[in-house]
């Protein structure tokens, strides 16, 4: 039983077995086109989850361009095995091919776009692409300006400043993100600056008046 041995070998992680199984369904003469969906779609999966992603990559192309009307969702699997082929520019054209042409919500998508853009290091079309979040996904919207701000702390590329001071200056930052825009100051050198992020939300409580915050203050006087 093909069907039986390979659900087997997947549930217990020996991946180059199951990989073997799923070609081999694959080959075999498939009546049901939905299952030969569903085989290159597993298969794709597990390609990418072995450190395949090339040929997990093409796989779920295949599968993908067999799919009539294809979902919102649909569009995030290839996305993601473009990400992790390392093929982000590629991605990007299908993220937005899929915010077009997706049946389905878009949220995640757009969301997903600024999260490719910002491992790109691509500071200023997120905040252009956060303008379209914030009008769109206001919850969703705080939550990527949570990512960003943790981001800019440990950016090594780039400049996450002007998505900042821009989400700022529109008064879409809480305390513990104004915190990280006033470290990113003091990283680039402009201590002033984090003085003035933080010296009346502190007092005014909007940033948590501990220990280390008030070092900082300190430190940037």
């Amino acid at each position: 039983d093909v069907s039986g041995t390979r659900y087997e070998l997947f549930v217990r992680d020996e991946l180059p077995d199951a990989i073997s199984a799923f070609e081999d369904a694959l080959d075999l003469e498939v009546s049901s086109e939905n299952l030969s969906q569903t085989l290159q779609y597993n298969l794709g999966q597990l390609l990418l989850g072995a450190g395949r992603p090339e040929e997990g990559l093409d796989v779920i192309l295949t599968w993908f361009h067999g799919i009539e009307e294809p979902s919102s969702d649909d569009y995030g699997q290839v996305i993601e095995a473009f990400v992790r082929s390392e093929r982000y520019e590629e991605a990007l054209q299908w993220v937005d091919r899929g915010i077009i042409l997706g049946r389905g919500p878009r949220e995640d998508l757009i969301l997903g776009r600024v999260g490719l853009l910002l491992q790109m290091n691509r500071y200023e079309d997120i905040r252009e692409q956060l303008k379209q979040v914030i009008a769109e996904f206001p919850d969703a919207a705080a939550s990527m300006l949570d990512w960003i701000s943790f981001y800019s702390e440990y950016a090594q590329e780039g400049n996450p400043l002007a998505v900042m001071e821009w989400a700022h200056s529109g008064g879409l930052l809480n305390g513990e993100q104004k915190v990280q825009l006033a470290k990113l100051y003091m990283r680039m050198g402009m201590p002033y600056k984090a003085a003035v992020v933080m010296e009346r939300d502190i007092y005014d409580r909007v940033i948590d008046p501990d220990a280390e915050h008030w070092r900082l203050l300190a430190e940037s006087w």
